[in-house]
């Protein structure tokens, strides 16, 4: 049986519409970082073999030890907790972090 992350403390990954509650009452919802795609990604690598998206940002998910399954993982929860309507063709078309942030940051509040 796996264990489970807790969303508490710096390193947690953003839950279920946290970051659109977080700002709710604000009209401006701040960019995505590296740092929180790889946080929310984390948690869909089983092996524990993955990199930072900081040291590799235009290296390739595969490459990074992301499958098809965490992208896809990653496609709910960006529509969930961010409110980012991408679709799986989208998804399909970027393919590495640094893509897929700027993706997201350019629907933001969209």
């Amino acid at each position: 049986m796996g264990t489970t992350r807790s969303n508490n403390g710096p390193d947690a990954a953003p839950g279920a519409g946290s970051r659109i509650d977080r700002w709710a009452k604000e009209s401006f919802v701040p960019p995505i970082t590296l740092r929180e795609l790889e946080l929310l990604m984390r948690q869909y690598v089983w092996d524990g073999d993955w990199q930072s998206f900081e040291h590799a940002p235009d290296q390739p998910f595969d490459e990074l030890g992301y499958d098809s399954l965490a992208l896809l993982e990653t496609h709910s929860r960006i529509k969930r907790d961010y409110g980012v309507p991408i679709s799986e063709d989208d998804l399909e078309r970027v393919h590495t972090p640094r893509a897929l942030v700027d993706f997201i940051n350019d629907h933001l509040g969209s």
